[in-house]
């Protein structure tokens, strides 16, 4: 069992509640709500006992309730298969799997939390919310944007707002459409949504864009006002019916703009006969290492699956590897 420093009463409800409305519509609007709930969240962080002291001497330590110079717990920091590290928070202890054992843990208020993350000595690209369920990344661009908030609104009434600029916007908005839009709408909308895409091609992936550029930008006082900067010729779609139950389409995402981390490709896959779903996507990651093979399923979650294919036979690992797939051999 783990051991927890002096355990708060937590009611992050409103909190997730705003995730779960957030990852049905990624807008600037429901951001914002997530981050007025977290500027008064206390949230839960994995840690790790500091060296050199058993876990028993440790339990009378946090059972004594006195401060301790040696009661110096480690985060735990969650790594992508590139090495880049993430400070993992949860709202609830519900949020963290069975499987997932941590030996200690905090509950410390947000503030505190960014705090712990920004240090520079750690490294880290960001904090992740239930990196197990809703996994929303804050990185550190985002993280600097709320405390200059903050700052300025310190000893001022009402809410505190957060507005990212247009460079974090438009990194923002590609990776919902990437990672959150296409999966969501694909598993909801299922046959419909692959005769959208078959029909429209490239067209219909530029109109998806823009319709989550039109959402954020509807409100000038909310956040900067974008258009989308792709257009068809961005796109590269490939629709093929491989057999009776693998329906399938390749996006092949525009090259511009994209940072280190974003998708390069992202395969959707329908079984007709039983219309179950399946997407897969392909992230960029440093020059000299190999690109990332993941997978979003239907309640949302993002996995990393290891390294991907080489570059042209990713179509192939991947028919391989469907939930549905068959082993017979003809």
């Amino acid at each position: 069992m783990a051991i927890t420093n002096k355990e708060p009463q937590v009611h992050n409800e409103a909190l997730e509640e705003a995730l779960k409305v957030f990852k049905a519509e990624q807008s600037q609007e429901n951001m914002q709500v997530i981050l007025k709930h977290l500027a008064e969240a206390t949230l839960i962080q994995p840690a790790l006992f500091p060296k050199n002291i058993s876990p028993q001497e440790m339990a009378k330590i946090v059972k004594s309730g006195k401060p301790n110079p040696a009661l110096k717990p480690q985060p735990v920091l969650i790594k992508t298969k590139e090495g880049k590290a993430f400070f993992p928070v949860f709202t609830s202890k519900e949020q963290i799997p069975a499987d997932q054992k941590y030996p200690f843990l905090l509950f410390l208020p947000y503030t505190e939390c960014a705090k712990i993350a920004a240090k520079e000595e750690l490294k880290l690209e960001g904090i992740a919310i239930n990196p197990f369920t809703d996994n929303l990344v804050l990185h550190q661009q985002m993280q600097a944007a709320m405390k200059a908030a903050q700052d300025a609104a310190d000893g001022a009434p009402g809410v505190r707002k957060v507005t990212l600029n247009a460079s974090q916007m438009h990194e923002f908005l590609r990776n919902q459409v990437e990672r959150q839009e296409l999966p969501r709408r694909m598993f909801a909308e299922k046959e419909s949504f692959f005769t959208l895409l078959t029909d429209g091609k490239e067209e219909a992936l530029s109109a998806i864009y823009k319709e989550m550029y039109d959402k954020v930008s509807g409100n000038q006082e909310k956040a900067p006002v974008l258009s989308s900067p792709y257009t068809e010729e961005d796109f590269e779609l490939l629709s093929l019916n491989i057999n009776e139950q693998t329906q399938l389409i390749q996006v092949t995402m525009p090259k511009k703009n994209r940072l280190m981390g974003q998708c390069s490709s992202a395969f959707l896959i329908r079984n007709p006969q039983t219309d179950e779903c399946a997407y897969y996507t392909v992230r960029v990651t440093e020059k000299e290492k190999a690109n990332v093979l993941g997978q979003v399923t239907g309640d949302g979650a993002y996995h990393e699956l290891g390294d991907a294919p080489d570059e042209g036979s990713e179509l192939y690992y991947i028919l391989g590897i469907l939930p549905w797939a068959k082993t017979t051999e003809n």
